[in-house]
């Protein structure tokens, strides 16, 4: 008898036990984030965030997409395998703070950030019927945004368009050539690679690897338009980033 109500006592705690997705959201600076969102995708799975950024998440055994997000802040995502009625340590999951303005924002020290602004300087240097065109960094009325290589963060919050490029040993980015029967034929462009993950409408984020060297992120409307090929010079804006 007294086996069977041990037995029954067992079941019954086993019964009891539940499966919990336990994390904590941060913000960049490692500040608690409270009252964040944590869902599981395609659940009734739901809870919030509590004064310490701590969560506690119930939901079925199973593998779960976890969604965290935050009223202006990024949100994240991550996979967490759950398979038995047990806890489960997610760790820490990051948020970061949207930009307030719109633009192209640069992610430095813990937030996205206001870019300082840089000059690229359109240059026409004619050699009988060949016409060079070059296209580089004004340093006289640029500032530099240094960072260190790596993977770089940009924030997109309405920015009208934009393109990153590599400056060559000249600091230029761009260089073309137009030869006697008017064909343009491209000399120098170095475009790093770059990934666009959009957050929602008209919000992006955006990851660029950038090693040693000096970059210009162009405002792209009007980069290869809007100004007379007779013009000797003209100049374009954007941001100068140097890599060290």
């Amino acid at each position: 008898m007294a086996r069977s109500w041990t037995i029954g006592l067992v079941s019954m705690l086993v019964g009891c036990s539940e499966t919990v997705i336990d994390g904590r959201v941060i913000d960049a600076r490692d500040q608690p984030v409270v009252g964040a969102n944590i869902t599981a995708a395609g659940t009734v799975c739901s809870t919030v965030s509590d004064a310490s950024g701590a969560f506690a998440l119930k939901c079925e055994p199973g593998s779960h997409t976890i969604v965290v997000s935050a009223a202006g802040y990024t949100s994240d995502e991550f996979t967490q395998s759950a398979p038995a009625k047990e806890h489960y340590d997610s760790g820490s999951h990051r948020l970061v703070r949207i930009p307030e303005t719109r633009g192209l924002h640069l992610f430095i020290d813990g937030a996205y950030t206001e870019m300082k602004s840089g000059s690229l300087q359109r240059e026409l240097i004619e050699q009988g019927p060949i016409m060079h065109r070059s296209v580089c960094l004004d340093r006289a009325h640029s500032e530099a945004n240094t960072v260190k290589a790596g993977t770089h963060s940009l924030f997109d919050y309405e920015h009208p368009g934009w393109r990153p490029f590599k400056l060559d040993e000249e600091d230029c980015a761009y260089r073309d050539r137009k030869d006697e029967k008017h064909r343009w034929t491209e000399v120098y462009k170095n475009k790093p690679p770059y990934d666009v993950q959009e957050f929602n409408e008209g919000r992006s984020i955006v990851q660029v690897e950038l090693s040693p060297g000096e970059y210009f992120i162009a405002d792209w409307k009007g980069f290869f338009v809007g100004a007379d090929e007779r013009e000797e010079r003209h100049n374009y804006t954007g941001y100068w980033i140097h890599v060290e």
